[in-house]
């Protein structure tokens, strides 16, 4: 039985200033703290109770905005701090079995990946025919349209089929949640606009580390719900020293952009549509275009892997392998009604692994802890498919990323090349 009241429950959130994970005793909350990590005071917020869900989900008022970030960009760290070395080290000898169940349990509830990444983050030819119905935004606050029955149960309907059904049920019309800080284009790098179901929306192309005449290209899909100059220059640093032309677009709703926030169904088909356009410029190798995408640009980049005619080679992330539990974490800016469970259904890679259309590999850090129950689920979805590669790479939601791009690098570079 569910229990009515938090009082015992612990708090979960992360620092607004560098993304550190907290758990916090309920009878701590409103008091302030310094982050251990950055040294800022925080306040802790105070606990949701299980009957604010249900308003949170059907209130008429938009959720607030989440509040700007110095790097919206996942902040790269170079190096593990104490802590994170602490978290990622091994029980001691001696730990009986239930010791190790018990601590297993807390690291998950410590590193969540999915609050760190939404609820309190300060965080390619489109098809043909376009695969989802929608229309551009014309009302401020409540959205009601009609939505499919839940055919998305019937596991042997196609995903493609289920997605082109659904006509997506918006609590809220309006932006990305997480507001934005605007950067000048770094040197070297042009800013282009591309269009997707007749928005034009903004990116960023980086050929300061091609090789050849044509030359391979990733597009880079961004952590958060904003990109920052960080993700230009810092997050796409691998591919860019590894020869590769680098794309970096901005989705629907997002540093300005026309649309509104979906939470993983238009963003994606404005990812396809990125993807498109890059593959028509004199300047790339159409053959060997890649995606790859960190957190909630990881979690695109992996639902890039069931649409159709996306000019990709392969898709990857690292942390992004979000299941459908992941929208019950970030309640508070989900933009879609969830009593329709094809809305949640719909939005992940997770229980869809037998419609994808393209090979998807998926890093998850060693102590990234709340994907390790995600990659139980795909190894048993898969069954012996070979479509999705899930690899574990040492580190946690952050640390793990420039690893995991590596070996995303080394794992294309891998394959056999066109003739």
């Amino acid at each position: 039985m569910v229990k009515s009241s938090t009082s015992a429950m612990p708090i979960l959130f992360n620092c607004p200033h560098c993304q550190k994970p907290y758990r916090i005793k309920s009878e701590l909350a409103g008091r302030k703290l310094k982050c251990r990590e950055c040294q800022q005071a925080i306040h802790i917020p105070k606990p949701i109770k299980n009957q604010e869900l249900e308003e949170l989900n059907s209130s008429p008022e938009p959720p607030r905005r989440l509040p700007p970030r110095r790097s919206p960009a996942p902040v790269l760290i170079s190096k593990s701090s104490s802590n994170d070395r602490v978290r990622g080290s091994s029980i001691p000898k001696g730990k009986n079995h239930l010791a190790l169940i018990v601590s297993l349990i807390v690291g998950t509830l410590v590193m969540s990946p999915f609050i760190c990444c939404g609820l309190f983050s300060s965080l390619s030819a489109p098809s043909r025919t376009p695969i989802t119905a929608r229309t551009t935004p014309k009302s401020p606050s409540k959205t009601t349209r009609k939505t499919s029955s839940r055919v998305s149960i019937e596991k042997d309907i196609p995903y493609l089929k289920r997605r082109a059904e659904l006509e997506t049920s918006l609590k809220y019309e309006q932006p990305s949640p997480q507001e934005y800080e605007a950067f000048t284009t770094p040197v070297g790098v042009e800013k282009v606009h591309y269009e997707s179901n007749g928005l034009q929306l903004q990116a960023w192309v980086d050929r300061r580390g091609v090789k050849t005449e044509k030359s391979p290209t990733i597009v880079y899909f961004h952590g958060g719900f904003a990109i920052g100059e960080t993700s230009i220059t810092e997050a796409c640093a691998p591919f860019r020293n590894a020869g590769y032309v680098v794309m970096c677009p901005t989705v629907r709703g997002e540093n300005g952009n026309a649309g509104n926030f979906e939470l993983f169904l238009g963003e994606v088909d404005d990812a396809a549509a990125a993807c498109r356009w890059i593959a028509k410029q004199n300047y790339v190798d159409s053959d060997r275009i890649y995606t790859f995408g960190h957190s909630v640009g990881g979690g695109i980049s992996a639902l890039l892997s069931l649409q159709e005619d996306v000019p990709v080679v392969c898709t990857g992330s690292s942390g992004g392998l979000y299941p459908v539990s992941t929208f019950y974490e970030w309640i508070n800016i989900v933009p879609f009604r969830m009593k329709n469970y094809d809305e949640l259904e719909l939005r992940s890679l997770i229980g869809n692994v037998k419609w994808m259309q393209t090979p998807h590999i998926a890093y998850i850090g060693t102590t990234d802890f709340g994907f390790h129950s995600t990659i139980r689920k795909a190894n048993n979805e898969k069954k012996g498919e070979f479509s999705l590669i899930v690899e574990k790479v040492r580190g946690d939601h952050f640390t793990s990323f420039t690893p995991s791009a590596q070996k995303y690098i080394h794992y294309i570079e891998s394959l056999p090349k066109s003739e």
